[in-house]
């Protein structure tokens, strides 16, 4: 779920490209690319903290799939996600 999200924040893969392989090889391996989870963190901070612990090598570390749409307890969840305006400079645009 975390390279989903990151890949629809900038269009770039948390892991990079290349070979199957390869990718998986990184997945497993190496932590996920942090320009791209700096991306989202300049504009979307509780977006970018929840890429990160999707992210995470320890399952135990990564949220429950219910626990999915509360990622940080507010009472509003339109304050988590990036207005319309400021979404394309995630992607660089």
């Amino acid at each position: 779920m975390g390279s989903v999200l990151a890949l629809a924040a900038t269009g770039q893969a948390p892991f990079g490209e290349g070979s199957t392989g390869g990718v998986i090889h990184r997945v497993i391996y190496e932590p996920p690319s942090t320009d791209v989870v700096e991306r989202v963190a300049r504009n979307a901070p509780v977006l970018a903290d929840l890429i990160r612990r999707c992210l995470d090598k320890d399952p135990a570390a990564r949220p429950a799939p219910e626990r999915m749409a509360d990622v940080s307890g507010r009472q509003d969840p339109a304050e988590e996600w990036p207005d319309p305006v400021t979404w394309p400079a995630l992607r660089g645009g």
